[in-house]
């Protein structure tokens, strides 16, 4: 039986590019429902903080994607294995 190669994970996940406009471009925001005038304000005030956790993610994704990942958040047990006709699955 040949489990096959795990699928790759990308530490990145979601828009960065668009998280990282985000304090130059709060106009990006809009106008429309109750949260956007509160967003401009808090990003006016939070935009270095904003772009250093933005660093520090970027820091740690490469981190992440230099060593070997696990298929799952544990050890495999009985519970997370599914036996069918096409053979054994890690359900996870």
């Amino acid at each position: 039986m040949t489990l096959g190669t795990p699928p790759s994970d990308d530490a990145s996940g979601g828009d960065l590019e668009a998280a990282e406009a985000l304090p130059d471009s709060t106009d990006e925001l809009g106008t429309g429902g109750p949260w956007p005038e509160a967003a401009r304000g808090w990003l006016s005030v939070r935009a270095d903080d904003v772009r250093r956790l933005l660093d520090r993610h970027g820091e740690l994704a490469a981190q992440a994607a230099r060593r070997a990942h696990v298929v799952t958040h544990g050890e495999p047990h009985p519970g997370n294995v599914l036996v069918s006709e096409g053979g054994c699955l890690l359900i996870d």
